[in-house]
């Protein structure tokens, strides 16, 4: 026998517990994403631009002069989701979002219907959702303001301006 004295050891019950216990720990890290927690969606739909300012100043989503993708805040994502009844739409994902007040701009690049959908889920799975739908012209500019709060105990607001 190479190691006469591992069987013995490995008799003992909690010996064997704590190295059955061992094998089970996963090898491979959890991905943060996989994590419900604290996040904004931001579905924008309609001929225009939509961008969140977090209360630092920092900004996610498209650039209101220039167009361009913009994903200063931290943990954001911006997306173009293709159409929605044929109508253009981006999203702004924030996960993990500071509390405080984020400030909503929408600009219209056309003319037509936008209509804008805010879920916000907090620290234990509360889900707010807001929506919006205006007529705009070419130009339009819309401001919403939206609080977030992290704490099972409050809510989300969108107010428009």
């Amino acid at each position: 026998m190479i190691f006469p004295g591992i069987i013995d050891k490995l008799r003992s019950p909690l010996l064997w517990i704590l190295t059955f216990s061992l094998c089970l720990i996963p090898v491979h890290p959890v991905k943060a994403d996989s994590h419900p927690g604290n996040r904004i969606e931001i579905y924008a739909y309609g001929p225009g631009i939509v961008q969140i300012i977090d209360l630092y100043g920092r900004r996610s989503g498209r650039d209101l002069a220039a167009g361009n993708i913009l994903e200063e805040i931290p943990f954001s994502k911006v997306e173009k989701e293709g159409t929605k009844d044929r109508i253009p739409g981006w999203t702004v994902h924030i996960r993990d979002p500071a509390e405080g007040v984020y400030r909503i701009k929408l600009l219209a690049e056309g003319p037509g219907a936008f209509a804008i959908d805010v879920d916000t889920v907090d620290s234990v799975g509360n889900l707010n959702n807001h929506h919006l739908f205006r007529r705009v012209k070419t130009g339009d500019t819309l401001e919403l303001l939206l609080t977030y709060s992290s704490d099972g105990d409050a809510e989300s607001t969108l107010l428009e301006e």
